[in-house]
């Protein structure tokens, strides 16, 4: 029989002496070591929690005049015409509700207040389900325009605001029950039946106080 040599013999000895200890056998198809177990599983629920998240944000409500403006807007372009611009329906829009009083303005103002509750408490909810609102887009800093002087002469309204204004009292006294904005409903739907001959007297009235604030202003502009 062929004799190992010494130091062949003792390497021999030692690697079947490692080799039977458990951490270094490899077993296919068991897991890793306790530490990568752990990490993947923390990974995993980092995962998880972001694929259950909600996808869609709840929507921020609308505000007490821009509910008003969405209620009325069909009935303003519908009274100016399509012939109306923009800025015409919105400058309408924006009178009719500085006509409001705080009593005909409260039912639009609590109906906002309470949509915007409702909304905080599913913002919450959302977040808490590992969702994400998005960044609402700040409007760039336009320069401070100087506050307006009360001195200042006003431009006067169109025709119908002039005849609104003539007439807004009486319906209001007829019909009590009426809100501001069944009033001014009224006051449209009025005005398609004024005679020819009361609309050429308040457009020659709005002429005349055009022609009024164009002097007024005149002598404004003269003494800043």
């Amino acid at each position: 029989m062929v004799r190992r040599p010494l130091l062949t013999s003792l390497f021999l000895a030692l690697l079947g002496a490692f080799g039977s200890l458990p951490f270094l056998r490899f077993s296919p198809g068991l897991p890793r070591h306790p530490r990568d177990r752990g990490v993947t599983a923390g990974e995993a629920a980092r995962k998880g929690k972001v694929a259950s998240a909600p996808s869609d944000p709840p929507k921020r409500p609308l505000t007490s005049y821009l509910r008003f403006c969405k209620e009325e807007r069909a009935k303003v372009m519908k009274r100016l015409g399509k012939s109306a611009e923009v800025k015409d329906i919105t400058r309408e829009l924006g009178a009719l509700w500085r006509q409001l009083s705080a009593k005909a303005k409260k039912p639009y103002e609590d109906e906002a207040k309470e949509e915007f509750e409702e909304y905080r408490k599913q913002k919450a909810a959302f977040l808490d389900a590992g969702g994400t609102m998005p960044q609402r887009r700040m409007p760039q800093r336009r320069q401070t325009k100087p506050k307006k002087d009360p001195n200042k002469p006003k431009r006067p309204g169109s025709a119908y605001n002039l005849w609104v204004a003539d007439n807004y009292k009486q319906v209001q006294e007829k019909r009590p029950d009426f809100k501001a904005t069944q009033v001014i409903a009224q006051l449209g739907s009025d005005w398609k039946k004024v005679t020819p001959a009361t609309k050429k007297k308040y457009e020659q009235l709005k002429e005349k106080k055009l022609k009024e604030y164009q002097k007024a202003l005149e002598k404004y502009q003269a003494s800043e």
